[in-house]
């Protein structure tokens, strides 16, 4: 009789708003390739999102129940991971940064509008895996990028996990 008082409800999540913000930082020169030479960053992102978040829209739905729900997902910082080397009056300089993605994340009622429960998780690659990355053969001689898409999309789906996670321990 109490189990079913103290019973959870059955919600159906659907997928609201999901938007990746611009970067306007002068580190989006230094660690990301030119749009003409691959797809942008931002869109790699959505489309990651859309994949690993695979809801049905909620804009696709006409009539909602009391209890149906909606997750929004944002991204607000995103950035890549470089090395660079500069000096200030003869000083040696290095100057770094590592892969990092932050992304916050609210579900509500789709009915009421209601938000009922609402995250920020940033997910940024271990040390180890970036020096491991910097002192490789190919950063040395510079083949190419030293972090990619692929990587930013690693750090995307750990912060999305870890968001999961978090609104499932407040329902």
């Amino acid at each position: 009789m109490l189990s079913r008082l103290f019973r959870k409800k059955d919600f159906r999540l659907y997928l609201g708003n999901i938007y990746v913000a611009e970067r306007s930082d002068i580190k989006r020169i230094l660690d990301q390739p030119p749009a003409f030479l691959a797809e942008s960053i931002n869109s790699q992102l959505h489309r990651r999102l859309i994949e690993v978040f695979e809801l049905p829209l909620a804009k696709e739905i006409d009539q909602f129940a009391d209890d149906d729900l909606a997750i929004d997902v944002i991204i607000p910082k995103y950035q890549g991971g470089a090395l660079l080397f500069g000096h200030i009056g003869g000083t040696p300089l290095p100057l770094f940064w590592r892969p990092k993605v932050q992304i916050v994340s609210h579900i509500y009622n789709l009915k009421s509008g209601k938000i009922l429960s609402k995250v920020k998780v940033t997910s940024k690659t271990p040390w180890k895996a970036y020096l491991g990355r910097v002192f490789s053969i190919r950063a040395i001689f510079s083949f190419s990028p030293l972090f990619t898409g692929k990587d930013l999309e690693q750090l995307l789906c750990e912060s999305c996990l870890k968001a999961m996670a978090k609104h499932q321990a407040k329902f």
